[in-house]
């Protein structure tokens, strides 16, 4: 696949394509001066950063722990 398909199949700028390549983080291959990248390997890429939604229920939820109150201030007395 070309920059531009990529582009089309990843719904984004051929710019955003070019940046993500240059980074390493898209697999790529150069064929003479253009770059070329196999479905399979794009596939493979979106699966990887693919986020699971969170899980909703009560078991989900953390509770944070409650703040601890500070100690209580000693009086002083000037005597």
């Amino acid at each position: 696949m070309t920059v531009r398909e990529v582009a089309s199949y990843l719904n984004c700028h051929y710019m955003t394509v070019y940046k993500l390549v240059r980074t390493g983080d898209l697999p790529a291959f150069r064929l003479g001066s253009d770059w070329r990248f196999r479905r399979s390997d794009l596939e493979k890429w979106i699966a990887e950063k693919q986020v699971r939604p969170a899980r909703s229920g009560p078991k989900a939820r953390k509770q944070k722990p409650a703040a601890k109150k500070p100690a209580p201030r000693k009086e002083r007395s000037w005597e």
